[in-house]
């Protein structure tokens, strides 16, 4: 990507939203199965008026359903005698490469032939009628009303989601995925069989990432579809979706939901579900993880195939006694055989007749069929019987002829008659889940001296490689022998193997080495804070360090503030308790020197001092207040900002506390971290006294960081922008002067900076993704000015020009910035604006070319810095408002993690131009000063000068040419973060412009 040339490459991102997107109808998006055949219609079949004969052929008995593509029928087939589902869409195909492409795909989804995907009969392409699609009907209702009905058992609910796993799977090995996988689209039939349907929006593998557009349902969408990503498609994306039907009917709730297509997005993208133990907590543990995996925001995380997922809810089915209750004993334990050990049991399998009225049976039953976290107190039952279990145990161990499950379970029972089990049940342990060896290992510790040997000898065979095995000795001797010279050779790499783990059994693993958690706990802390190992590594070191530490107050400090906002209020929750015992920590991290020779320590200690001043205020310390003040790092106070709303942090502790600050910046600031804050609890009456105190500041403060910070509360957070405008509007009426703002005749609102100004422009080269034409120097700005808060919008420029096609552009609202300007027309605009309040013409910035166009000839005004029309800002202007005082990379500091609460860019803006002013305005109250649209200022893009202090004045006034290319600020919706940094500059040429390009408005003021 050529950062110079907004217009080049942008991503490959969606070029249209997912309204624009879902209007589609065209139907070569729509891939069926089987038999699929083009026919001739004959002229005079054209549809009767009664609508009640569709093709001469199927008779209409209802419409099952309609949407943009056409509608749905139940319809009876008059020729093979059987009741059919027929779908017809609204435009007939006429053209018939079109119908052949149809017919292609049709014959690709032809492979697919299950038991549980819904058979298509046939495909018919009328002139007259349009195109319809046969399939088999299914009169059994959806599986969204089912859920709609209430609560399933967990047995159920997990051979459903098992049974459409193994059914996507099948589609999956013929390269087909669904991509709308929606409980819409599982349907039943009379006898209760399930079926997926609806294949339209189906993706075959030759099509991966050539299908662009947000396809698919909003609530269902994998984090790859909701970003637009169609090149990242692929089984794992309907893993993710049939995760979010799982999630559903474990808690009785999607896990992302919003009052917007938009925020449900951006949940899906950015926001981890809540697990579902914490909002129903009958959940089963195993199943929740399962669940979790499915939904994982990384793709590499999720299951690598549907068999997979469905195997592990087989898994989960096989080791729980949830189906005790509907069988007998003998049946389960047949059933268990019969699936554990392979056929083993052929000619010897238990009947009802010989085992299911003895005594102990029962007993014998659950240490077969209980899930791992039952097991254990099945076997200690087992013990309390053995006189009457050990028998049939003995009988079961005879029948079985190979290794497997059901033999782990009968030697673990039987280990109390004949300790030489343990020998045999060494390998079982090492290969086992965390979940069972958890039980093997303290069914085996009465025999750990046998054992032990065993283990020790295998470890000097090992391969540096084979983690788990190691892992798993290591985990036995931890509870054995936590003094073994052995376990101190391994405690050397026991974290790194530790953190490589997966993340389902993260808690097990805690649980296994918890018997040295006071040894692992420093080292799980230093590697979860050890910036050059990946993120889903430290994040696994922190949350076992988090096990650990309940009462630790060091390690939860630590931890607390190295956490992410999905883990911040789960330890707060622990620290609230050690609340007296925190204060040294708060102190000594507030109070430290940031280095400045290392970019990264600065950042992290930056971070650190936000943390810590959040965890200030969620213990209700005061102190915690003086981050929020102006200074030329601002990463501590955004972080705090977003981290008080995370915490729960009192909302009206803060607005308390803006009631009472006397200085603008830390009251702005304030301002913006209360409206991070959840208003749910706050009394309706509160409300309206917040809003009032709000409106009438907004209305008279003085401070142009602080207005911009209430236009934002009360516009984005407490819907007040009528009032708002109501406001400003008395503002353009009256002459009272304002000190740092104002408002023009047309509304448009304008920062007044007052001059001479001095500051660093450009960035150090230390600065990540910083590129050669960013030269850090100093510069002059020797004059007072004022630019507009806002960028000019589509309903703005409309005034000006009423035949702009807007619509041609991303902006289609009127209160989005206007978009694909060239630097002309906003040269123009300026001209314009400058006529309208009547500002004499001598005082215009710029001179039209000899044929009255602005275009290749025109001039800049020689001395248009001292004249008082519109114009656009200077390049350094731009930056020093953009910067607000700042030296970091990004006005809101060096973290970019934070820059969703600021500006719209690559990945939270869903490829589309927002409305103006909806983010965080800068500490100087400029709105998408960053991100959004990129802005045209005044100057020619070429090298900055070398003198130690470049004054602004000295702007090339040639004629304007098209050659020359003129610097674009602020980066676009389209672009990654670095584009935004405040320092990064890109340039078209003048003529030129793209859905990237908008511009704001300046003028000097003396």
């Amino acid at each position: 990507m050529n950062p110079q040339d907004p217009d080049k490459k942008k991503s490959d991102l969606l070029e249209t939203n997912y309204l624009e997107a879902s209007k589609s109808e065209d139907i070569l998006t729509t891939r069926f199965i089987e038999n699929i055949t083009k026919v001739d219609v004959p002229e005079g079949a054209s549809k009767p008026a009664n609508d009640k004969l569709l093709l001469n052929r199927f008779s209409v008995i209802k419409v099952l359903g309609e949407g943009t593509f056409g509608k749905v029928y139940l319809a009876r087939d008059e020729q093979l005698c059987r009741d059919v589902a027929v779908k017809v869409f609204k435009q007939p195909s006429k053209d018939k490469k079109q119908f052949e492409v149809v017919l292609g795909e049709a014959r690709m989804l032809a492979k697919l032939d299950h038991p549980n995907i819904v058979p298509i009969y046939d495909v018919f392409n009328s002139e007259s009628e349009g195109l319809f699609i046969i399939s088999k009907y299914l009169d059994g209702g959806s599986l969204s009303e089912l859920i709609s009905k209430g609560p399933h058992s967990y047995p159920k609910i997990s051979k459903w989601i098992a049974t459409i796993a193994e059914a996507l799977h099948h589609a999956h090995l013929r390269g087909i995925v669904h991509r709308d996988i929606k409980p819409d689209n599982i349907l039943f039939d009379s006898k209760g069989n399930l079926y997926i349907v609806d294949f339209g929006l189906a993706l075959s593998e030759e099509l991966f990432g050539k299908v662009t557009g947000l396809l698919g349902s909003p609530a269902y969408m994998s984090p790859e579809q909701a970003r637009g990503e169609a090149h990242l498609v692929d089984g794992r994306t309907d893993i993710f979706s049939l995760g979010v039907i799982f999630y559903e009917m474990l808690v009785g709730r999607r896990p992302f939901e919003a009052k917007t297509v938009t925020l449900i997005l951006h949940q899906i993208i950015r926001v981890e579900a809540k697990p579902p133990r914490q909002i129903n907590d009958t959940s089963p543990k195993e199943l929740e993880k399962i669940c979790l995996k499915a939904l994982s925001k990384n793709i590499n995380e999720r299951y690598t195939t549907s068999h997979d997922f469905a195997q592990d809810i087989h898994d989960y089915l096989k080791q729980s006694d949830v189906d005790l209750t509907s069988k007998s004993a003998a049946d389960s334990i047949t059933n268990l055989y019969a699936q554990q050990s392979k056929g083993s049991l052929s000619g010897s399998a238990l009947s009802r007749s010989k085992i299911s009225d003895k005594p102990g049976m029962d007993s014998v039953s659950k240490v077969l069929e209980s899930g791992a976290a039952i097991l254990q107190s099945a076997l200690v039952n087992s013990d309390k019987e053995f006189s009457l279990t050990r028998p049939l145990l003995e009988q079961q161990l005879s029948e079985i002829k190979e290794n497997g499950p059901a033999k782990t379970r009968v030697l673990l029972a039987l280990l109390p008659a004949n300790p030489s089990y343990a020998l045999e049940l060494v390998e079982p342990m090492l290969a086992a889940n965390p979940q069972d060896f958890l039980v093997i290992r303290q069914r085996l510790a009465p025999y750990s001296d046998i054992v032990i040997p065993i283990l020790v000898q295998k470890s000097t065979l090992l391969p540096d490689s084979d983690n788990a095995t190691s892992l798993r000795i290591a985990g036995a001797l931890a509870m054995w022998r936590p003094s073994s010279p052995l376990l101190d050779k391994m405690m050397f790499k026991l974290v790194e193997k530790l953190v490589a783990q997966d993340l389902i059994y993260l808690q097990e693993w805690a649980e296994i080495f918890k018997p040295l958690q006071k040894l692992l706990i420093h080292g799980l802390v230093s590697f979860g804070q050890d910036s050059s190992k990946s993120s889903s590594s430290r994040s696994y070191a922190n949350a076992i360090a988090l096990e650990y530490a309940t009462d630790n107050e060091r390690v939860l400090f630590h931890l607390f503030v190295s956490a992410d906002k999905s883990k911040a209020k789960t330890i707060l929750q622990k620290i609230v308790p050690l609340k007296d015992k925190m204060t040294p920590y708060l102190k000594r991290v507030r109070a430290a020197v940031v280095p400045s020779n290392n970019s990264q320590e600065r950042l992290n200690s930056e971070i650190r001092k936000g943390m810590a001043a959040s965890l200030q205020l969620a213990l209700e310390d005061p102190e915690g207040f003086s981050i929020f003040t102006n200074t030329v790092d601002a990463t501590s106070s955004t972080l705090a900002q977003s981290f008080v709303g995370e915490l729960g942090v009192s909302p009206h502790m803060l607005f308390e506390k803006i009631q009472k600050e006397t200085d603008p910046g830390t009251r702005a600031a304030l301002v913006l971290a209360l409206g991070d804050l959840s208003l749910e609890d706050v009394s309706e009456t509160a409300k309206k006294q917040w809003m009032d105190y709000f409106l009438e500041l907004y209305q008279n403060q003085s401070d142009s960081g602080l207005h911009s910070a209430l236009d934002w509360i009360l516009r984005q957070k407490l819907g007040q922008s009528v009032a708002c405008d109501k406001s400003l509007q008395v503002r353009v009426q009256g002459s009272e002067a304002v000190k740092n703002w104002s408002v023009n005749l047309l509304g448009q609102c304008f920062i007044n900076i007052k001059g001479p100004v001095k500051f660093t422009m450009g960035s150090p080269t230390d600065e990540p993704d910083r590129v050669e034409n960013e030269k850090l120097h100093e510069s002059l700005i020797p004059r007072s000015f004022a630019l507009s808060q806002k960028l000019v919008t589509v309903e703005q420029y409309l005034k000006f020009n009423p035949s702009f096609p807007a619509t041609r552009s991303h902006a289609k609202v009127t209160d989005k910035p206007v978009a694909g300007i060239s630097w002309y027309q906003a040269a123009k605009y300026c001209n314009w604006l400058s006529e309208q309040e009547k500002i004499p013409q001598s005082h215009w910035c710029y001179l039209p070319n000899q044929n009255g166009q602005y275009a290749a000839g025109m001039r800049i005004a020689n001395d248009f810095l001292n004249k008082k029309g519109y114009r656009l800002p200077t390049e350094a202007e731009w930056e020093y408002c953009a910067r607000a005082g700042t030296k970091t990379a990004w006005y809101f500091g060096d973290d970019g993690s934070q820059i969703d609460h600021f500006a719209y860019y690559q990945l939270n803006s869903n490829n589309q131009i927002w409305p103006v002013g909806q983010l965080k305005p800068n500490a100087l109250g400029f709105f998408d000063i960053s991100g959004n649209l990129y802005q045209w200022t005044q100057d020619i893009l070429q090298p900055y000068g070398d003198s130690p202090v470049v004054e602004d004045s000295k702007v090339d006034l040639r004629v304007v040419d098209d050659m020359s290319s003129r610097v674009l600020r602020g980066g676009a919706f389209y672009y990654p973060k670095d584009i935004l940094r405040s320092a990064h500059r890109g340039g078209l040429k003048p003529d030129q412009s793209s859905d990237g390009s908008g511009f704001r408005i300046a003028k000097t003021l003396s």
